[in-house]
């Protein structure tokens, strides 16, 4: 097992003779060889946490890589949750003394995963209350792997622990939060189930089975695939319950919108009914001020002075008054009207592709 930088990985993988696609994976959540009996490998996709300004080259291969910082009721967390991956290798390698073949593996991690490289040492490390079988005995390939899957079991609940916290925590009142976890859950869905179909095929690969090691392989990765069973559908439930609180969110906005309208509404109703109160007092006292006008003019029906001017007057200075008030505001109306139909008229009135100069 190594975790050196990139180019010595591929100088090691050159000397042992792996094959390069091994070093060269697509950014793909799970990625695995073909079904033989010579080796195995395999390219897994999950995520880890890592400190402020530090990221896995893995997440900085595709711009929309996904990443997570929760709020876990205390601000956000000092980690960031990014995608990084792990490739894993088995091949058998003839041991010129005896004739035999001799299981060889290697799992290649990002240089910055410190925690993920310390842990398997760790757990490859520790001491054994089972006895290891005769097939792990011989290559403890299986122990190797059941291990790597441990820890991404471990990294995938623990994601999911903050994640169920801080979904429990921004449901009151952040609606754009609620909105940008919805294809988080996504992409996590779909590592963990490619996590769990990497497990199924490496339980049936022909590597392991020519060798023996399919029963030690399925009892080691059984319980994970269990694990990862739960995984997937506490971020189904997830996906659920973001969805169920965005559309609470959008009916208690819609709820808002209709209560104000409805005032909006009152509202209006009482403008309208003060309004016609105005007009009814309008229509009361308007006879009462003409006759009150009337009476206050200086005319000689009224004055019976000779140098007052006659009431015919006053109706016919009114009547012409009334009558360019109206033709003016005819006029207003009426000439961009007549405009706008002539320029039509215009245009209508020369050929197609020509205008008028």
């Amino acid at each position: 097992m190594t975790k050196p930088c990139p180019k010595a990985v591929r100088a090691l993988g050159h000397y042992l003779h792996i094959t390069p696609r091994f070093f060269n994976f697509p950014y793909v959540p799970t990625s695995t060889g073909n079904h033989v009996a010579d080796y195995a490998f395999f390219h897994l996709q999950f995520m880890d946490m890592y400190p402020p300004k530090i990221k896995p080259s893995e997440a900085t291969r595709n711009q929309n890589s996904p990443h997570a910082q929760f709020n876990l009721g205390q601000g956000l967390t000092k980690h960031t949750w990014h995608i990084t991956k792990v490739d894993l290798i088995y091949w058998n390698e003839k041991v010129e003394a005896t004739g035999s073949n001799r299981g060889m593996g290697l799992i290649s991690l990002d240089p910055v995963d410190d925690i993920i490289y310390k842990g398997l040492c760790k757990l490859m490390t520790r001491k054994e209350t089972i006895p290891p079988g005769k097939w792990e005995e011989e290559f403890g390939l299986g122990q190797v792997l059941s291990e790597m899957f441990h820890i991404i079991s471990v990294n995938w609940n623990t994601f999911l622990d903050e994640a169920e916290q801080h979904l429990q925590h921004i449901q009151k009142s952040y609606s754009l939060a609620l909105h940008q976890l919805s294809p988080l859950w996504s992409e996590v869905r779909r590592r963990i189930v490619s996590a769990k179909d990497t497990a199924k095929q490496m339980m049936s690969h022909p590597f392991f089975t020519a060798v023996g090691g399919a029963e030690s392989i399925s009892s080691y990765l059984k319980k994970i695939i269990l694990t990862l069973n739960d995984y997937e559908t506490r971020t189904h439930e997830l996906d659920t319950n973001t969805n169920i609180l965005i559309n609470l969110i959008f009916n208690l906005a819609t709820f808002n919108d209709t209560a104000a309208a409805i005032q909006e509404s009152k509202a209006a109703n009482y403008l309208a009914a003060s309004i016609r109160r105005v007009a009814m007092l309008t229509f009361f006292y308007l006879p009462l001020q003409i006759a009150a006008s009337i009476y206050g003019m200086n005319i000689n029906e009224i004055t019976g002075g000779d140098g007052d001017h006659h009431i015919w007057e006053y109706v016919i200075l009114s009547l012409v008054l009334m009558g360019l008030t109206f033709l003016f505001w005819y006029a207003w109306k009426a000439v961009p009207m007549l405009f706008t139909l002539r320029l039509l008229s215009r245009r209508q009135s020369f050929p197609t592709g020509l205008s008028p100069v």
